[in-house]
Order: structure tokens, then sequence, then C-alpha cells
């Protein structure tokens, strides 16, 4: 079975975005169980699904080991006083969600800091398109649901699940993607302290994490980790 090199690129992504190690034993057999895997790669004997895994390796470890220059990353902080020797988490803040064309994802412990839930609002007003995953223990996306104004593009908030799993972990991410094309990760809440007056450290990051962030966000609601917020 000839298997096409796009059709082979996107697998690599869904068996990314999935977590699935490729070089765990017995990992060729297991492939074919992915959900939608089969759309792109099709169904054949176990000696095609073998090569289908080594080209799947391949691919993963050019990822892997591709020159550090290649990704652009910057070092973004929250520091005290006047340091300044990277830019300033508050700043990142702002330049991702006032230059997001089409639609933003905000992942946050806390989402609390009103100059940040302002400029939110102002842009789904604008039309972007804004998802929001918080904690179900802050409340603070149920606040933000219950003041988005009906002028605003709908909002999408979505937070963790009651657990009744053992291996269950609340969400305690900090995170904002503009367009899947640039994001933000790092330890800083969406709050006055975590913006302005704690110690933060993060990243600024452009290329593919910004689509893979997504695409664990969409995999965690798929599997239930996930769930709208009912207000």
């Amino acid at each position: 079975m000839k298997i096409a090199a796009r059709a082979l690129v996107r697998a690599w992504h869904a068996v990314r975005a999935a977590g699935f190690d490729l070089f765990r034993p017995g990992a060729g057999d297991e492939l074919p169980k992915l959900t939608n895997l089969g759309d792109e790669l099709g169904d054949g004997p176990a000696t095609e699904r073998v090569t289908t895994i080594e080209a799947l390796r391949a691919l993963e470890l050019q990822h892997r080991e591709r020159p550090a220059n290649l990704a652009k990353v910057e070092l973004v902080a929250t520091l005290p006083g006047g340091m300044r020797q990277v830019t300033a988490t508050r700043d990142v803040v702002r330049e991702l969600i006032r230059g997001a064309k089409r639609e933003l994802l905000v992942v946050g412990f806390s989402i609390t800091d009103r100059e940040f839930r302002e400029l939110l609002i102002r842009r789904g007003i604008e039309g972007v398109a804004i998802t929001v995953v918080g904690d179900r223990t802050s409340g603070d996306v149920i606040d933000l649901v219950r003041s988005w104004p009906t002028a605003a593009a709908p909002l999408v908030a979505l937070q963790d699940t009651i657990p009744d799993r053992e291996e269950y972990r609340r969400m305690h991410g900090k995170v904002i993607v503009s367009d899947r094309t640039t994001a933000l990760v790092g330890s800083a809440n969406f709050s006055v302290g975590g913006l302005r007056g704690n110690i933060e450290l993060g990243v600024r990051a452009e290329g593919m994490i910004a689509q893979e962030l997504c695409s664990i966000v969409d995999q965690l609601r798929a599997e239930g980790w996930l769930c709208p917020v009912s207000v």
C-alpha cells in the first residue's frame, strides 16, 4: 500500500495530539486503533503497518533533532521593580490578544485581572472567536460567561470535570494561543499577581507548538476531561 507523504504528515500530527509513544513496544500493532488514523492511512496487513510506523518514527526523529535555532522562542517574565532584561509577561499577553485576527485560546488557572478580562471582551465584540478553559473550583470562567456581552462573538467556555478516575489531575495550565500560530506558555496566572506582582517566567513561541496546544485542548474535550461551563 502506497502512503502519500501528506497523509503521513497528517497522521503524525494526529499521533502527537493523542500523546501516542511511537517508540514503545508494540506501538506498530496499537497504531491502527487510534481514532481517525485509518482515514489517513487506510487498513493493511501487519507488514505494511510496520512500514507506516517506521515512516512516522522518521518524522518524529526529524522533529526531535531539528536545530534549536529553527524554533522561534522568546523568554518572557514578570519581574520586580525596574528589571527589564526580557519582555514583560503583560506586554506579551496584550500583544497576543490584540493581534489575533481570527481566534484566541486562553487556558488559565486564575483569570481575574480586570484589564485582561476587558481586553478579551473587547476582542469578542470585534468578532474574534474566543475559547477560555478554566479551573472548575475557582469560578473565574463562570464569572466571565456571566459578564460576556450579547454583542460579542459567542464565548466557548470550558472547565475541568469532576474527578472520577484515579489518574485525574486538576487543570493548572497558563496558556494563550493566538490564531493557532503564536503561543505564550508560562507560570503566570492571568491575575494582578501573575501579570504585575509576582516573579513569573515563561516563553512566547511561534510555529507548530501553537497548533499542538490547541490540539491538546481539543483532545481533552473529546475525551471528557473538559466540559462546557453551565451557568
